[in-house]
């Protein structure tokens, strides 16, 4: 943290937390705010994406949503058919795009997004469909106490 900030949990005391949501609604985004009482960078979000047997390609897309306000923060170029299970990675540092199987995507993910608890990870999938599915959804911060709301 920067020598002029005074607050008295500004001596640099970070921690990794993870927060796991084992599902969300079936046709639904992924919509999740961090918290009260911290300053949050997300380092890593997982997720397990099943497509239902409507053909419609799909793309996913990370966002920051600051008062209804979206705001791009990574983006999948590779597309998700009918009928079809990927893992996404998104991982701060990640560098160059890559699939390690047919079913497994990693992407780079900004390092400088900072979160407050009237921000939320959003993603928007294009083309999602009623039955399409997120599962297993893994969120890591890097998080500093404030000790008050910010």
């Amino acid at each position: 943290m920067p020598q002029n900030n005074n607050h008295p949990y500004s001596d640099g005391i970070n921690i990794i937390t993870f927060d796991r949501v084992a599902s969300f609604t079936a046709g639904t985004e992924i919509d999740y705010t961090p918290g009260r009482q911290t300053r949050k960078k997300l380092v890593s979000l997982s997720f397990l994406l099943t497509t239902s047997l409507t053909a419609a390609n799909r793309y996913v897309h990370v966002m920051l949503d600051y008062a209804g306000t979206s705001y791009y923060i990574a983006a999948s170029p590779i597309l998700q058919d009918a009928s079809k299970s990927i893992r996404y990675y998104f991982t701060a540092g990640e560098g160059t795009q890559f699939v390690t199987s047919a079913n497994n995507y990693h992407a780079n993910l900004p390092d400088e997004y900072l979160f407050t608890y009237t921000h939320k990870v959003v993603t928007e999938t294009e083309n999602i469909q009623a039955a399409d599915q997120f599962t297993e959804v893994t969120f890591i911060f890097a998080e500093q106490p404030t000790g008050r709301q910010l």
